[in-house]
């Protein structure tokens, strides 16, 4: 993906239509305004990392069970 400061509204009623929107050029215009906030953030999410490393996956609920106590519902 690309993080540049402007994006085409091409790129973003693809990027939309990815995600299951139908963009109105109202918000289409609206998104196109935003990106330059949201490219940076993008370009901030890491991505040389394994898949292992998310925390989720490492997670062990029942550590955090008190003895003798089953895990809530």
């Amino acid at each position: 993906m690309q993080t540049e400061a402007f994006a085409r509204p091409d790129d973003l009623r693809i990027l939309a239509a990815h995600a299951g929107l139908s963009l109105t050029p109202e918000h289409l215009a609206e998104l196109a305004d935003a990106w330059r906030y949201i490219a940076p953030m993008l370009a901030r999410i890491p991505r040389d990392r394994p898949y292992a490393d998310e925390a989720a996956h490492a997670f062990v609920p029942a550590t955090f069970v008190a003895a003798g106590k089953g895990m809530a519902r």
